[in-house]
């Protein structure tokens, strides 16, 4: 073996490099508000604008929020869901029940009760358990935000204001690695051989993932069988040569492609004389 050759085989075992799946966290604002608060809107930023709703212990009054803004590929899982609110009330017997909806508001879920605070407070809730999230569930026409101002307690009624409440989220994309095992072998002219393509699932939803080669030797076949798959998922690549095939090393690349990402392994391959 020449010292080309041994550097190629060492370059070889270096190139299967599995990336992971990094998530995506964002924390998006709304855009659009209804119901009984006075200036709902006021409520879309972090600023010294608040949204108020001042209530009885007979009269309650609900706002929703809405137009997050979200648009996360369908291929991503939804890691978290945590809805903040900047929030304080008048007096200690001021509260909000905040629920959120993914189905447009036909539906809200369980019940998170923040208050008592006179100072204006960040409560961080988390409703990733609240449905099982996807990234339609958290497209504008789906998600709301739901408050209702109450009070708890008698004594003077409260006044509820709301600085902000943005929804945050993290996602992982879809994301796969391409490997080959064993990455390089050798074989005779007119023989073939097989290694064995592993494409591993990284994060998110899986998707197809089709396996294509580039630098087959000439006057031979590469081909993988099967030739695309759901991951995780095995392939075997064969290579198979002729009597003209060109002696010599080749290096192949073997590419995995789905949901616009590719992944790419590689494969050393020496031809022989019989």
């Amino acid at each position: 073996m020449n010292k080309f050759h041994a550097l190629l085989i060492f370059a070889v075992s270096l190139s299967v490099i599995m990336t992971s799946a990094l998530a995506a966290s964002s924390l998006n604002s709304p855009s659009a508000c209804s119901g009984q608060w006075n200036n709902c809107v006021r409520a879309f930023a972090d600023d010294a604008n608040r949204a108020a709703a001042s209530v009885t212990s007979t009269s309650n009054k609900t706002g929703t929020w809405n137009n997050y803004g979200f648009s996360i590929p369908n291929s991503s899982t939804i890691d978290n869901v945590i809805v903040r609110a900047d929030f304080f009330a008048s007096n200690i017997r001021g509260y909000i029940n905040v629920r959120v909806s993914g189905d447009g508001g036909a539906t809200f879920g369980p019940s998170h009760v923040i208050g008592g605070n006179t100072a204006e407070q960040t409560f961080l809730i988390n409703v990733n358990s609240d449905t099982t999230w996807t990234p339609a569930k958290l497209s504008n026409a789906n998600l709301r935000v739901q408050a209702t101002c109450f009070k708890q307690g008698s004594g003077n009624n409260p006044t509820c204001r709301l600085d902000w409440i943005p929804v945050q989220v993290d996602s992982t994309p879809f994301d796969f690695a391409v490997s080959v095992n064993p990455s390089n072998k050798t074989v005779i002219q007119g023989g073939n051989t097989n290694t064995t393509t592993t494409v591993s699932l990284l994060g998110g939803v899986s998707q197809q993932v089709v396996l294509t080669s580039i630098g087959c030797p000439p006057d031979a076949t590469c081909l993988s069988i099967p030739a695309s798959g759901i991951p995780p998922y095995t392939s075997t690549f064969t290579v198979i040569t002729n009597s003209t095939t060109p002696l010599g090393t080749y290096f192949m690349n073997v590419t995995g492609t789905g949901d616009g990402k590719t992944r790419t392994a590689i494969y050393l391959l020496t031809v022989n004389p019989p």
